[in-house]
């Protein structure tokens, strides 16, 4: 049996960055309910997980996959999407929904998030 190998200690620096934060922020500017709620095609976040399901799947391919793995039943016309999730994942990622978030989420993470790393490097997210 080989030893177990030893690994440096993280820096300081890391450390501290990995702590839990609240962070506050401008919610008019960086409107995540809005662009979750228009992603995940609802009005109510808090009830997605209990609304019925309509004959047309959800835009979202991660909800699509998010009501198989519950194991809820989902309707046969969704059949199609499940079978071809690579095209599913092309039109979410094509659609306004998508753009919208990732445009807020861009934004958010350069002028919230960096702020709180306070470090020059490149920031990969």
């Amino acid at each position: 049996v080989e030893p177990a190998q030893k690994f440096p200690e993280p820096p300081v620096w890391l450390d501290a960055l990995r702590r839990e934060r609240v962070l506050s922020y401008d919610t008019k500017a960086f409107p995540f309910r809005d662009v979750f709620n228009e992603m995940f095609e609802t009005s109510d976040l808090a009830r997605l997980h209990t609304a019925a399901l309509s004959d047309r799947p959800p835009l979202c391919p991660t909800l699509l996959r998010a009501y198989h793995a519950a194991g809820i039943k989902r309707p046969k016309t969704w059949r199609h999407h499940v079978r071809h999730q690579d095209a599913h994942v092309k039109r979410f990622r094509q659609s306004a929904s998508y753009r919208r978030f990732m445009e807020v989420y861009r934004s958010f993470v350069h002028e919230v998030v960096l702020g709180f790393v306070g470090r020059d490097e490149q920031l990969l997210y």
